[in-house]
């Protein structure tokens, strides 16, 4: 957790500190760090590997201003990040108001083929490592797939809806 609120998952779903439509629910920075040769796994239907989320609203009741700040996520060379099966199981979710940056030396996958998904308002993805899988990446998003890259793309590399870009060095298979 971060920032001056909270929240926890229930089977209802997410349940804030403080009610959303009151002034003060809005999330920090948050950092991620999976070391080398780590594993992060999630099996289970509908389960991200990691989930990051720093949004709230800090104004005016429903309707207010929606905040958060930057999210990083580093993925370490050897370093394993495996999402569960699903429609919604991902390796990677995030969710800022802000930028998502996530540098990977390591392997992202999930069993359900979703490898990372963002919702921001800028994501940028380093690639030099393996990613496997369908990418949909928020606003003003760049992925860089660095020399010694690979990226083995499912049906789906959303950048922006089509706005963002893709740079390759490395090794793309679509």
């Amino acid at each position: 957790m971060s920032g001056a609120s909270g929240a926890v998952f229930t089977d209802a779903g997410l349940l804030l500190k403080r009610p959303y439509s009151t002034v003060g629910n809005y999330g920090g920075a948050i950092g991620i760090n999976v070391g080398s040769n780590a594993v992060v796994e999630a099996t289970g239907a509908n389960s991200p590997a990691i989930y990051a989320i720093s949004y709230g609203n800090s104004g005016g009741g429903n309707g207010g201003i929606h905040r958060g700040s930057n999210i990083a996520i580093d993925i370490a060379q050897g370093a394993t990040v495996t999402g569960g099966g699903g429609d919604l199981g991902t390796a990677i979710t995030a969710v800022t108001p802000e930028t998502v940056t996530i540098n990977n030396a390591g392997l992202i996958s999930s069993i359900s083929g979703n490898a990372i998904t963002t919702a921001s308002a800028a994501t940028i993805v380093n690639n030099a490592g393996t990613i496997l899988g369908d990418i949909t990446l928020g606003q003003n998003s760049q992925f860089n797939n660095q020399s010694g890259g690979i990226f083995n793309s499912g049906a789906i590399v959303s950048l922006s809806g089509g706005a963002g870009t893709l740079t390759n060095l490395g090794t793309l298979n679509p």
